[in-house]
């Protein structure tokens, strides 16, 4: 028994595969969720088989999570760490006043698989300031991924995520994520999804022992958040800019291969 990184990582964080996905946020990105339908769709998301038996997950990757907070505060602000780039965030409104960031730094996994596209920083005016900026990039990230999410088809909504990666340690990303998921999100004691479930697949391997057991004994809940109505409505309007330049993005970006 065991599993590549993410899939080890799930197995580390959700209880539950018929409820519950996974969103990890470093680097890079991933939202995770289970699947029991056998099925291959190309160019959206990954399909792998998990550490599960009787399940597989589908998989999608925003390449520039973190690190376009990382590559704006090297550029920008190299004196500052996150915390203080990161300070003031709350002063500005969702939708980061008009101010649209897209996260494609690296190109793009999902749900485009397109190298040439590139990233964008679009509706800045005279009046914005840096910390609209700063807000869009965050929002850009969690956006990213929700699309990724959408893309994913699934059968089953996803009543909670378990969230995990450095965003857990900015209380202001995460409720983001619960409101532009506009799902509860679930953070749990230990940060250490995929070697935690590694550690999972030992035990189960040695003990036979149910996975949500293990984790509600060894790993249990640390925070919830839940989305706040009122947001939801405004970061909806947000995610249709969004979308609308991810897409003039990708078609702009396969004019100049």
């Amino acid at each position: 028994m065991g599993g590549a990184d993410n899939a080890c990582g799930a197995l580390g964080n959700i209880s539950h595969p018929e409820s519950q996905g996974l969103i990890s946020v470093g680097t890079s990105g991933v939202v995770l969720a289970y699947s029991k339908r056998a099925e291959r769709v190309t160019g959206k998301y990954h399909y792998f088989n998990s550490a599960i038996s009787g399940w597989d997950y589908k998989m999608g990757v925003t390449l520039s999570a973190g690190y376009s907070l990382e590559w704006f505060r090297k550029v920008f602000a190299p004196e500052e760490d996150f915390e203080e780039l990161t300070s003031e965030l709350a002063q500005v409104p969702i939708g980061a006043n008009g101010v649209v960031f897209n996260p494609y730094l690296f190109g793009e996994r999902s749900p485009y698989f397109n190298p040439y596209l590139s990233a964008s920083i679009t509706g800045v005016r005279a009046n914005h300031t840096r910390q609209d900026i700063v807000r869009a990039i965050l929002e850009g990230v969690a956006f990213s991924l929700k699309n990724v999410y959408q893309e994913m088809e699934l059968s089953e909504s996803i009543q909670t995520f378990r969230i995990t990666g450095g965003v857990v340690k900015n209380p202001l990303w995460l409720q983001m994520f619960a409101d532009i998921f506009e799902t509860k999100m679930e953070v749990l004691t230990l940060d250490e999804g995929p070697a935690f479930g590694a550690l999972m697949c030992a035990i189960q391997g040695a003990e036979g022992r149910d996975a949500s057991e293990i984790l509600a004994k060894f790993n249990p809940l640390r925070k919830v958040l839940m989305p706040v109505e009122e947001n939801i409505v405004c970061y909806r309007e947000a995610y249709q800019r969004f979308l609308e330049q991810s897409e003039l993005q990708n078609q702009w970006s396969k004019k100049r291969k």
